[in-house]
């Protein structure tokens, strides 16, 4: 060493393997410190190092340097010979052992020394905050007991599923493992008479040899080499989780086994039923069970709601609470939700259904304010006509008008909005029955949004009269409009039928009954108290007065006839004949046959008959204009269908 103490060591000792462990030579303690202080580990990490420049080193003495040399000399000859009974430096004589056992000893050793100098033999001497306080070589110790990974024990990589499998599968009969692949661990299995065709035996012989292959893998996976990894796949695999997830926490799950051509997350998942892998999920029993679970959760939140919106939409964020027995990061539950058949709007689960009602209710809850009909059909997430949009919040309680055209929930409680014709009636009420057109037109546009024209045209419509200059109640129609069919708001004639617009709600397609208006009473020749029977497609048709109003029965069996889903548009058709029928309502071309589509009239080819057509319908002269019908339309309070037409 005298004559070469600035010689590199890796030089000196180039057959000495670079990722040997120093710890695990055996050095004198005084020089495993002082590797330790330089935070030197392996050979590789001394190898640049010569006697000279580690003599410079704090507390390293010609004895610490006698013991490195003499270690690595050892080693050399060690590595070189095979040798087995040089003995090691100043320590005791070990066996040839892999160099991760001698080192992890020595720190055991250690750390267990120093355990008894404190007076306690019986602490766990891998308890980390026992050595807050330790001396610097027990706190490297456990460190490094700490940081012992399992390519240090298997430098070579050991046995992984993947091998165990392969080399299981070149033990099997070959025809087995053809079997194998082509059936139990195929994407799409093929039959036992193909198969059976292309290995020349029978089609029994080929069940046979499945059934014999899989019981031999099912006991490798079960009991054998493979069960530690089978266990914990098992245990990962309860509820719902991803399989991206399995595969982030199991990465060996990802091999490839040669011979099926399958990695083992498929092969352990067809051979072990306690768990489902599909479509990208993992679950337990099955993914059928969970998503079972996680729907009759969703619902079960849903009814116990105290309010329609509760009743319809969970927030994503609660719903993490509410899936039962999920594993999901909170970016992989709405794709859950969505696998589970639930629309997701505005991050709102659509609980109560996923039709138009139930997503503008969630477009109104996840904004908290009113919206405009345009602003919630911009934002419903599905193709829908405007008109189609403001039937369904006209007509479903859940919602409620609260200015020209904002629309809220009726939950929120808010000043409803008042139809022209009631703002007049009011006007009227104050003013002991009359009052100006210009008086009326002055306090409601100054007070309402409302326009001057059409202060103007309600005024001069049922049940008001404009005279000189005066607006009043026409004389002699008090209470007509409530039971007249032509002023029943969505109700209209037809050549052979009256039909009544309406939208299908939730309650219908669960079989419930609904309100009908008083007028269609006098068309169906039901007394109050009474019940009249019309015949359908699907049987009797059953409508009764036992209340304020007509109810209709159940139209399930008709909706279902239609797979009519909640806020769709329907007619409810009374035919002259004694018949009814469920019709949906067709989306219109334009705007006069947007109109005529609302009131039930077929495709008309020229505005003429069109304009005929809507006045047969409100029960007005062919001799009526636009004017005429849209202040008709104004009188039956349907300023929807009076506003298209008033832009033409």
């Amino acid at each position: 060493m005298a004559d070469r103490q600035h010689v590199p060591l890796g030089t000196l000792y180039s057959n000495v393997y670079s990722g040997t462990l120093l710890r695990s030579l055996g050095l004198a303690t005084r020089m495993m410190n002082a590797l330790m202080r330089e935070k030197r580990s392996t050979f590789e990490s001394i190898s640049e190092e010569s006697v000279a420049s580690i003599m410079d080193w704090s507390h390293v003495g010609e004895l610490s340097i006698l013991s490195l040399i003499e270690s690595l000399t050892i080693e050399s000859i060690r590595d070189v010979k095979g040798t087995t009974d040089v003995p090691r430096p100043m320590a005791e004589a070990r066996p040839s052992v892999a160099p991760w056992v001698d080192a992890t000893v020595s720190d055991f050793h250690l750390i267990a020394e120093w355990n008894l100098m404190l007076g306690r033999p019986n602490s766990s001497l891998l308890a980390s905050d026992e050595y807050l306080n330790a001396p610097y070589e027990v706190a490297e110790s456990l460190r490094r007991l700490s940081a012992l990974t399992a390519s240090e024990l298997f430098p070579m990589g050991g046995s992984t599923p993947a091998i165990i499998l392969q080399r299981q599968s070149e033990e099997m009969d070959p025809r087995m493992t053809a079997v194998l692949k082509r059936r139990s661990f195929a994407d799409a299995p093929e039959t036992y008479e193909g198969i059976a065709v292309d290995l020349g035996v029978s089609r029994e012989r080929v069940r046979q040899l499945e059934r014999k292959a899989r019981r031999e893998l099912v006991s490798l996976v079960m009991d054998g080499a493979m069960s530690s990894i089978a266990v914990t796949v098992r245990a990962q695999a309860t509820g719902v989780l991803a399989l991206d997830q399995l595969l982030r926490a199991i990465p060996s799950l990802r091999e490839v086994v040669n011979t099926y051509e399958q990695p083992i997350w498929r092969i352990l998942d067809r051979l072990d039923d306690r768990y489902e892998i599909a479509d990208g999920w993992c679950a337990a029993p099955s993914i059928a069970a969970a998503r079972g679970m996680t729907i009759q959760a969703l619902r079960a939140a849903a009814r116990g709601g105290v309010s329609v919106s509760a009743q319809h939409v969970i927030p994503v964020d609660t719903a993490l609470s509410i899936v039962p027995g999920h594993k999901l990061d909170a970016d992989l539950l709405p794709q859950w939700i969505n696998y589970c058949g639930f629309s997701i709007v505005e991050s709102l689960v659509l609980a109560g259904g996923a039709g138009t009602r139930g997503r503008a209710i969630a477009v109104l809850v996840s904004e908290g304010e009113p919206l405009s009909a345009e602003s919630i059909l911009d934002r419903l997430g599905e193709e829908r006509s405007l008109v189609g949009l403001k039937n369904v919040l006209g007509s479903d309680s859940a919602f409620s008008r609260v200015n020209r055209d904002l629309w809220g929930l009726s939950e929120w409680e808010m000043s409803p909005y008042k139809p022209i014709r009631e703002l007049i009636e009011d006007v009227l009420g104050t003013n002991d029955g009359s009052v100006s057109l210009s008086d009326l037109v002055d306090t409601l546009t100054s007070n309402f949004n409302v326009m001057a024209t059409s202060v103007i045209a309600y005024a001069a419509a049922h049940p008001f009269v404009t005279e000189a200059g005066t607006v009043r109640r026409r004389p002699g129609d008090a209470g007509a409009p409530a039971k007249s069919p032509w002023l029943t708001r969505r109700l209209y004639r037809q050549p052979t039928a009256w039909v009544y617009r309406t939208v299908v709600t939730d309650e219908h397609l669960r079989g419930s009954g609904s309100v009908l208006p008083i007028a269609v009473a006098a068309l169906t020749h039901l007394d109050r108290g009474g019940k009249v029977e019309l015949r359908s497609s699907d049987g009797v048709q059953g409508i009764s007065w036992k209340g304020i109003q007509p109810t209709l029965g159940s139209i399930k069996r008709l909706t279902a006839q239609l797979s009519l889903e909640a806020g769709r548009a329907v007619f409810f058709t009374f035919w002259d004949d004694g018949r009814f029928s469920v019709d949906e309502v067709r989306e219109g071309n334009g705007v006069v046959d947007t109109v005529l589509a609302q009131v039930g009239c077929t495709w008309i080819a020229s505005p003429r008959e069109g304009v005929q057509a809507l006045a047969d319908a409100l029960g007005l002269s062919g001799a009526t204009g636009f004017d005429g019908i849209i202040a008709r339309l104004r009188a039956r309070r349907e300023d929807d269908l009076a506003e298209l037409l008033e832009g033409l």
